[in-house]
C-alpha cells in the first residue's frame, strides 16, 4: 500500500514463491507492520498473476508456471523461528476490527529492527515436486507442516503471533477476521491448489491451516469474478478453433439427413485429443455456419439483435485482452465469450429445486436458443428437450413460458401449430353464437369445422375466449353513447377547430373514437353499436367540451350582485368575511354550496377550482355535494389567522394545519377521480410566514394543488411589503414557503413586475384571469397578451362575488372587452384577443411560450379533458341555438362558424341542452334537474 493512502496499482503480479525473497511481493516473515496485508482481493491481479490459477487446460503456459510452485514440498525445511519476545502488552489475542480512519503510522527504526527479520539469499529456486509428491504430502497423517517461501523461510499465513484459543460462539468472528487478513499470496495457493492440483476445499485447508469455510469462499470468489462454471462428466470443454468450426459445417452439408451423432463420431475420429465434443455445440456450430457467422469474433451487430430482441438485454461486448505468453488467436479466461455454452456444457440436472434454480441462472444464451429451436422448430416436448440437453424439465418449461409471453404465442393444439384465426372466421363464431342461446361451445366447434373444411382444428379454449368478447360487445352496445354532427374544439395548434359531419363513440368515461360519418356502418360492425345508441344532431346544434372555472369562491355565492361598491380591501371586512363567517352552520352550508354547484352545472361549467371557508366540516360538506352532483372539482379548506375579524380567524397554526390535514385526507377517502383537495392560504396579508411554510410543507406531503391570490391591487402589493419586509417582491413570499409549483394557481397577477412573471413561469405557476372581478371591484385591467407572451399558462376564472356572474361565458366575453380596452390605450402593434383564444382559455385555454396553450395545465389535467381527442375523458355541452325562448336569433345564410360565435356572444344556459361529466349525463335540457 502506498504510503499516501492509495490503493495498489494493477501491476502484474509474481509469486512470492517463484519470484524469491527479493521481489517486492515476497513478504517480510515475522514482521506484520513491515509486510502490511494489501486490501485487494483476486480480482486486482494482473494478467499474469490470474493465469498461475486457472486450469491447465486454459493456456499451455500455465503448466511450465505451476510446475514451479514449490508448495507442496514442506517436508525436511526447518520449522518456523519462534515469535519475538512479548511484553503484557503485547500479549496475543484476536486482531483489532478494521476501521475507516486513517492508518497508524510506522513504528520508529528501532522498532522494525527489533521485530523484523534479514531474509536469506538464495541463489535459484529449488525445483518443482510431482503431483504424486503433492498427494503423499496433503494425505500425511498428523498436523499439516508449515509452508516456506522458496528462500526455505517459513511463511505466516496470519499476521499474528500465535492463533489463540477459540471460545464457543467466537468461531465464526475469527473465521471472518482470518478471510480479511489473507494474503493476495496465499490466495493465489488457495486457487492453484484447487483447480491445477484438484485438491478439495478440505484437503486445501487442512494443509494450509485454514478454515475450510475461508478456502470455499476464495474459490467462490475466483469462480464468479472470472466466469468458471463447473465441469462437466467429460472435463473442461475447449473451445473450438475457426478451422475445426468449418470443418463441423463441412460435414452437416454432404449430405441432408445426416444426424448430429455421426458428425460427432467422424469429427472425433478426426480430431482425437477432443475426446468429447457435445451435441449442444455441435447445434450451436452448424446455426453459425448457417448465419454465416463462423471465424466472426465478436459476433456482428446483426446477430446479436435478435438475442437483444428476445432476452431484452444487450450482451456487453469487451475488447479483447492478450495474456502473458498468449497468442492472439488464443481465448483468454478474462475475455466474456458469446457462447458461454461453448465453454460450459450442458448444465447437470439437480436433486432439489435450489439446484434447479441455479440452473436456470446459469443458463447461456446459446441453451436459451437451443431450448426455443427444438421445441418450436423440431416440435420436441419438454421432456425430449430435457432429457436431450441433461436439464430439467422445470427449467425447459420456465424458458419457453418466458418466451411465449414475451412473444405473444399460443400454445400448440393436437393437430400442430394453432393458426390466428381471421377476422372473417371470428365474425362466423360470433354469428353462431348469437344464432341460438344455449348453443353449447363442443356444437360451436363441430358447426365451425363442418362450414371450414380448410381449418383443421380449433381448441374450446378459442371459442370460449371469442365468446366472452362477444359478450363484452354485446354489452358494450348498450353502454356505449355514438353523436352524429357538428364538432368545435381547440388543440394545441388552433384556438377553435370545425369538424361537421362527424361520429364520435363514448364507451364508459373516454371517448373511443372520432370519424367521418361515412365510416358510420364500419364503425357499427366494429364496435356493436345498433341506431338506438345513436344521438343525431340537428342542423342548429353542435357539441363542445366543458368550461373550466379556474378561480370561484363557493362561499360568497349569496352576495352575488350586490355589495360592489367598495374597493377589495374594504370589500372582504364589509361585506365578504360576515358571509363566509354564516358557514359555521352546516345546514346553512349545504343549501348555498348545492345551488352553486347546480348552477355553476346548468352555465356548462364542467370543471371548478372552489375556494371554501375556515370551517371544516362546511368544507367537508362542499366535497360531499359536487360529488353527489358529478361534478369534476378542486376544493380548498380556507387558511388566513389574521388581519380578518375575530370572529372569523383560526386560533393557531397548529389548529389550522391539523384541519387542513383532516380535510385532506376526508377528500381522500371518497376515493372519486373527480375530486381533489386543493391547499388554500386566502392570501399572504392574512397568513403569518410560519402558516404559509406549514401548508407549503403540507402540499409537498400530499401532493396537492395550491390555490390562493396574487397581485390583485395596488394597495395589497404595497401592505405585503411592509408585512413581509425581508421578500423581494410578493410573488417571493409565496415561492419562499414552498407555496409555488406545476400544481398552482394564483388568481389576478394584474400587478406583477418582469422578476415576479419570470419566477412564476420558471415554477410553472398557473395563472387565473378573472376579468369580471377585477372591472367590478376596480382592481384594475390584466394584460393576459403580456402573460402570455412571457410564458405562463392562463386559463379564466369568474372569481364570485368579486364577480358577479357565476357563468364561464361572461368570462369569456369580460376577457375579450378588457383586451379591447387595453388595445386602445397601446400602440397599434398590440395584439388584442380573439374570440377563438378566448374560446381556448375557457375550455383547453392557458399558455404556453408565445403561443396560448391548454388551460388543463394551469390545473394539472391536460392528460384527461379540454378538448375531443381520443381516450380523453368525454367532458362535453350539448349546444342547441334553436332553443325555444333563448336569446339567439338564427338565419338561413349563417353558418356552423356563425352560430358558434352568436353562441359565444349572446348564448346562456338555455341554449346548453346536455351536459357530460365524464361520459355521464348529468343535465338534460328536457329535464331541468340534475341527475
Amino acid at each position: 500500500m502506498s504510503s499516501g493512502g492509495e490503493p495498489p496499482t494493477s501491476q502484474a503480479f509474481t509469486p512470492f514463491w517463484i519470484a524469491g525473497p527479493g521481489s517486492p511481493t515476497a513478504p517480510v516473515v515475522g514482521n506484520p507492520v513491515a509486510n502490511p496485508v494489501p486490501t485487494s482481493d483476486l480480482g486486482t491481479l494482473g494478467a499474469a498473476g490470474v493465469a498461475n490459477a486457472v486450469p491447465p487446460t486454459m493456456s499451455q503456459d500455465i503448466t511450465t508456471m505451476a510446475n514451479a510452485v514449490p508448495h507442496d514440498d514442506f517436508n525436511g525445511l526447518p520449522e518456523p523461528p519462534p515469535p519475538p519476545p512479548q511484553t503484557q502488552d503485547q500479549q496475543p489475542g484476536p486482531p483489532d476490527p478494521p476501521t475507516l480512519v486513517e492508518a497508524a503510522p510506522p513504528p520508529p527504526p528501532a522498532a522494525q529492527e527489533a521485530t523484523s527479520l534479514e531474509p536469506p539469499q538464495v541463489s535459484a529456486p529449488p525445483s518443482a515436486p510431482t503431483p504424486a509428491e503433492v498427494v503423499a504430502v496433503v494425505e500425511q497423517p498428523g498436523p499439516a507442516p508449515a509452508p516456506t517461501c522458496s528462500s526455505g523461510a517459513p511463511a505466516k499465513f496470519f499476521h499474528t503471533p500465535s492463533a489463540p484459543e477459540v471460545k464457543e460462539g467466537v468461531v465464526e468472528k475469527k473465521v471472518k477476521v482470518q478471510r480479511r487478513r489473507l494474503s493476495p499470496s496465499h490466495r493465489e495457493m488457495i486457487i492453484d491448489l484447487v483447480f491445477n492440483e484438484k485438491k478439495t476445499s478440505r484437503e486445501v485447508a487442512r494443509y494450509m491451516g485454514l478454515p475450510q469455510s475461508t478456502v470455499m469462499s476464495v474459490v467462490q470468489v475466483f469462480k464468479k469474478e472470472h466466469r468458471i462454471h463447473k465441469k462437466t462428466a467429460t472435463g473442461r470443454k475447449r473451445r473450438l478453433t475457426t478451422a475445426q468450426e468449418f470443418q463441423l459445417f463441412e460435414m452437416s452439408q454432404e449430405r441432408d439427413n445426416i444426424s448430429v451423432d455421426e458428425i460427432r463420431t467422424r469429427f472425433l475420429q478426426q480430431f482425437p485429443e477432443f475426446g468429447h465434443i457435445s451435441k449442444t455445440t455441435i447445434y450451436r456450430t452448424l446455426e453459425r455456419g448457417k448465419k454465416g457467422l463462423i471465424g466472426m469474433d465478436p459476433p456482428p451487430e446483426r446477430y446479436l439483435e435478435p438475442i437483444e430482441r428476445f432476452w431484452g438485454f444487450k450482451k456487453k461486448m469487451k475488447p479483447k485482452k492478450v495474456g502473458a505468453g498468449e497468442q492472439p488467436g488464443n481465448h483468454s479466461l478474462l475475455e466474456p465469450s458469446v457462447s458461454i455454452m461453448e465453454e460450459t456444457g450442458p448444465i447437470e440436472t439437480g436433486n432439489s429445486e435450489k439446484d434447479i434454480s441455479r440452473q436456470r441462472r446459469s443458463l447461456s444464451i446459446a441453451e436459451r436458443e437451443m431450448i426455443i429451436s427444438l421445441f418450436f422448430n423440431e416440435n420436441r416436448t419438454i421432456r425430449e428437450v430435457a432429457d436431450f440437453m441433461h436439464l430439467a424439465k422445470s427449467t425447459v418449461s420456465s424458458v419457453v413460458q418466458v418466451f411465449k409471453k414475451e412473444h405473444r404465442i399460443q400454445r400448440k393444439t393436437s393437430t400442430g401449430r394453432k393458426k390466428k384465426l381471421s377476422d372473417e372466421h371470428e365474425q362466423m363464431i360470433m354469428d353462431i353464437l348469437s344464432q341460438k342461446e344455449d348453443i353449447t361451445i363442443e356444437e360451436t366447434r363441430n358447426r365451425f369445422l363442418s362450414l371450414n373444411p380448410e381449418v383443421p382444428n380449433i381448441s374450446k379454449s378459442t371459442i370460449y375466449r371469442i365468446m366472452e368478447n362477444c359478450q363484452s360487445k354485446l354489452r358494450a352496445r348498450s353502454d356505449m353513447e355514438v353523436f352524429v354532427g357538428a364538432f368545435v374544439h381547440s388543440t394545441e395548434e388552433n384556438p377553435i377547430v370545425i369538424l361537421p359531419g362527424m361520429v364520435m363513440g363514448v364507451l364508459n368515461t373516454k371517448i373511443e373514437f372520432m370519424e367521418s360519418i361515412e365510416e358510420l356502418d364500419h364503425l357499427k360492425a366494429e364496435y356493436g353499436f345498433t341506431d338506438s345508441n345513436i344521438h343525431y344532431m340537428t342542423p342548429g346544434q353542435f357539441m363542445m367540451p366543458g368550461l373550466v372555472d379556474t378561480h370561484i369562491h363557493a362561499s360568497q355565492f349569496p352576495n352575488n350582485g350586490v355589495a360592489m361598491d367598495l374597493p377589495l380591501l374594504e370589500w372582504l371586512q364589509t361585506y365578504t368575511f360576515p358571509t363566509e363567517a354564516n358557514f359555521s352552520d352546516t345546514l346553512f352550508a349545504r343549501e348555498v354550496y348545492s345551488k352553486v354547484v347546480e348552477r355553476l352545472l346548468r352555465n356548462g361549467t364542467t370543471t371548478a377550482a372552489y375556494f371554501g371557508t375556515i370551517h371544516l366540516e362546511g368544507s367537508k360538506i362542499l366535497a360531499d355535494v359536487v360529488h353527489d352532483k358529478g361534478q369534476r372539482a378542486l376544493i380548498g379548506k380556507v387558511n388566513m389567522m389574521r388581519n380578518c375579524p375575530e370572529y372569523y380567524r383560526e386560533l393557531s397554526v397548529q389548529e389550522s394545519i391539523r384541519d387542513t390535514e383532516e380535510f385532506i385526507r376526508y377528500v381522500k377517502t371518497i376515493q372519486s377521480p373527480l375530486v381533489h383537495p386543493v391547499v388554500t392560504p386566502r392570501f399572504a396579508p392574512t397568513c403569518p410566514e410560519d402558516q404559509l411554510a406549514s401548508l407549503g410543507q403540507l402540499a409537498a406531503k400530499y401532493g396537492c394543488h395550491i390555490q390562493s391570490h396574487l397581485g390583485e391591487t395596488q394597495p395589497e402589493c404595497n401592505w405585503v411589503k411592509e408585512l413581509f419586509p425581508w421578500a423581494k417582491s410578493y410573488t417571493d413570499v409565496y415561492d419562499s414557503m414552498r407555496l409555488l409549483s406545476e400544481k398552482s394557481v394564483m388568481a389576478h397577477c394584474i400587478w406583477l413586475g418582469d422578476e415576479e412573471i419570470y419566477t412564476l413561469r420558471e415554477r410553472g405557476v398557473g395563472v387565473s384571469h378573472c376579468p369580471n372581478s377585477n372591472l367590478s371591484i376596480r382592481s384594475g385591467l390584466c394584460d393576459v397578451r403580456r402573460l402570455i407572451s412571457h410564458g405562463l399558462k392562463v386559463g379564466l376564472g369568474t372569481d364570485c362575488s368579486g364577480g358577479y356572474s357565476a357563468s364561464m361565458l361572461d368570462a369569456i366575453r369580460q376577457s375579450l372587452q378588457v383586451s379591447n380596452v387595453l388595445a386602445l390605450e397601446r400602440d397599434q402593434d398590440y395584439q388584442r384577443l380573439t374570440y377563438k383564444e378566448a374560446f381556448r382559455l375557457a375550455t383547453l385555454g392557458g399558455a404556453k411560450g408565445r403561443t396560448l396553450g391548454v388551460n388543463q395545465l394551469v390545473l394539472n389535467m391536460e392528460d384527461r379533458i379540454g378538448n375531443f381527442e381520443i381516450d380523453k375523458e368525454f367532458d362535453a355541452l350539448l349546444i342547441d341555438v334553436t332553443a325555444p325562448g333563448s336569446a339567439i336569433d338564427i338565419f338561413s345564410k349563417d353558418t356552423i362558424e356563425d352560430k358558434i360565435q352568436k353562441f359565444i356572444y349572446t348564448g346562456d344556459d338555455r341554449n346548453i341542452a346536455r351536459v357530460y361529466v365524464a361520459g355521464h349525463r348529468i343535465l338534460d335540457l328536457h329535464n331541468r334537474n340534475i341527475h
